[in-house]
């Protein structure tokens, strides 16, 4: 399971300079951890290259289609004050393992 973000997320749905890369991670692992407003975030994303020209309406249709099948397989993260409390402990633990093996 991996963290995405918007800005890998819209590249799986919308033609990007990382498209390729970002459906190579996906492939590898579809199980999909995100925060809960991310969908709102990809909505506007997928709304400002319409507005600025660079995707037709149909396109954005059909990119928002896909995203929603996707995004009702997604693991949301939406208690964002424990969730930065783990995620913060996890990297201690992860600091101090990597300095336990080098020694």
């Amino acid at each position: 399971m991996r963290y995405w973000d918007t800005s890998s997320l819209v590249p799986l749905f919308v033609q990007q300079p990382t498209s390729h890369v970002m459906r190579t991670l996906y492939e590898s692992d579809s199980h999909v951890l995100a925060w809960s407003l991310t969908e709102v975030e990809v909505r506007s994303a997928v709304c400002r290259y319409v507005r600025e020209g660079g995707l037709a309406a149909a396109a954005a249709d059909a990119a928002m289609t896909q995203f929603q099948i996707l995004w009702s397989r997604v693991v949301l993260v939406s208690s964002v004050d424990s969730t930065k409390m783990r995620a913060m402990r996890l990297l201690a633990r992860t600091i101090h393992e990597r300095a336990s093996a080098r020694s």
